[in-house]
């Protein structure tokens, strides 16, 4: 009687300890899929809150911006000449090169100013010797400036925005980054876009990822920066000249498409403090405020560029044939 107990109580402690080996298998099992969806999760949330940062032109694409300024510009603390400027501006692709670089013709083609100092009449200008003047620049997907040059011959003069007005296409350097990310860009630029002879300007970014928007008509990444930065230029004046120096601070807001991957919309404030360097002993100060809206107006593209242009080693070739 005894053993039969004893071997009953042992029967039930197995079945007690299998059903239990049962359980916690079953829980680890459930705890195993539980993870394994919090990391599929995650990963999602990952993928969604990561924005891609790029230029993608396409060959005979012409893109054109509308530019709304306002210039405060005040010399040797002399009374500030105030200024309302709209300006059209095209960006067209003409060739890609093999390592996929963007060969960029740009050029202002509308202007309109009207200008006023303190206790003067305003008055309307629409003629700038910077009008229909093509400059072309390499530029790759991040921004980077690899080569720039005059398409037309030109005269010394300097486009309506002053020789270090906001530039659109600007180095960002780095392309997948989550919403909030922060990064520092730092970049040395010859702006032919905006004079000739062109400015140089040397300048850091903090750059930080805002979120994905909807603007006209676009779905866009957006991010933010604020910027500092060193420059000079020589202005020619007649047989003479001069060279002027500049502290820049600004910031901006830039909207890349993320279905075409161009700019299309492009927000920067910039404060200039410059020196106008006459002589070793002779020095201006001055300021100059500037606010800048670039807003794309047309995408189109140019049907004579639909064969693709391959550019090897700076010269044009044509497709082979298959």
């Amino acid at each position: 009687m005894k053993y039969k107990l004893l071997n009953s109580l042992k029967t039930k402690f197995f079945f007690a300890g299998l059903l239990t080996c049962f359980a916690l298998l079953n829980f680890a099992l459930l705890n195993n899929v539980k993870a394994k969806e919090a990391d599929i999760d995650s990963t999602e949330v990952k993928i969604k809150d990561t924005l891609r940062l790029k230029f993608d032109f396409k060959l005979g694409q012409k893109l054109t911006y509308k530019v709304v300024s306002f210039d405060s510009i005040a010399i040797d603390y002399g009374a500030p000449l105030l200024k309302s400027r709209f300006e059209r501006w095209e960006i067209f692709c003409d060739s890609i090169s093999s390592k996929g670089n963007f060969f960029l013709t740009q050029k202002m083609i509308e202007f309109r100013s009207i200008e006023q100092t303190k206790g003067e009449d305003s008055v309307e200008r629409k003629d700038s010797e910077w009008l229909n003047k093509r400059v072309r620049i390499e530029l790759d997907s991040l921004g980077n400036r690899y080569s720039v040059r005059y398409v037309d011959s030109v005269s010394p003069t300097i486009a309506p925005g002053g020789p270090f007005h906001p530039f659109i296409l600007f180095k960002f350097g780095e392309s997948l980054k989550a919403i909030n990310e922060s990064w520092i860009c730092e970049a040395s630029d010859t702006l032919l876009e905006n004079g000739f002879p062109p400015a140089i300007l040397h300048h850091s970014s903090l750059n930080r990822v805002k979120q994905r928007i909807d603007t006209l008509n676009y779905h866009c990444n957006r991010f933010d920066y604020i910027r500092t930065g060193q420059g000079s230029v020589e202005t020619i004046v007649g047989e003479g000249s001069f060279f002027t120096t500049v502290i820049i601070n600004a910031h901006g807001i830039l909207d890349i498409s993320s279905e075409l991957f161009v700019p299309v919309h492009y927000f920067s404030t910039m404060e200039q403090k410059l020196s106008m360097h006459y002589s070793e002993n002779e020095k201006i100060p001055g300021w100059h405020y500037v606010t800048t809206n670039f807003t794309l107006e047309k995408n189109e593209y140019d049907e004579v560029f639909k064969q693709r242009k391959i550019i090897k080693n700076g010269k044009k070739q044509s497709p082979k044939r298959k």
